[in-house]
């Protein structure tokens, strides 16, 4: 009985997804992302080759499209460590030495009064820092 439940749902299946007459190509890459996140395999280059036969794809816009995919994941990597440069050695020490100094204006005096301007300069000098920093290409003008 419960194999028989099994092969009607699995018709049901087929059913809704031959439901729509077309699928755009960014439907069809979104279905593909998560019917392959929730597999728990890798897919392989042969794999991959399969699959774009299957979909009419050209080898060579294949092999186009693979090599545009490592360049995205390059700059991706080269962001993060720009990122983690960034928070790790300018950020943090920025934000240790300012609190430091508020909080030693505000034990002082009960207020705040002359820590504002080394946060003003050392603030002036973290925006500024990024397009003259080598960790930084041409259109780099922000940390993120």
């Amino acid at each position: 009985m419960e194999g028989i439940h099994r092969q009607h749902s699995g018709r049901q299946r087929k059913e809704e997804v031959s439901n729509f007459s077309s699928y755009s190509a960014a439907d069809v890459q979104r279905i593909l992302e998560i019917a392959l996140s929730k597999s728990s395999d890798a897919v392989s280059p042969h794999q991959l080759q399969e699959m774009a036969d299957e979909l009419s794809i050209e080898p060579s816009v294949l092999v186009d499209s693979v090599e545009a995919w490592k360049l995205e994941k390059s700059r991706e990597g080269k962001k993060r460590d720009r990122r983690k440069f960034f928070y790790r050695y300018q950020l943090t020490p920025f934000l240790a030495l300012n609190t430091f100094l508020i909080l030693l204006d505000i034990s002082l005096a009960g207020t705040i009064t002359w820590s504002i301007y080394p946060l003003l300069g050392t603030a002036t000098s973290l925006f500024f820092k990024p397009c003259h920093s080598s960790h930084a290409s041409s259109s780099y003008l922000a940390p993120f």
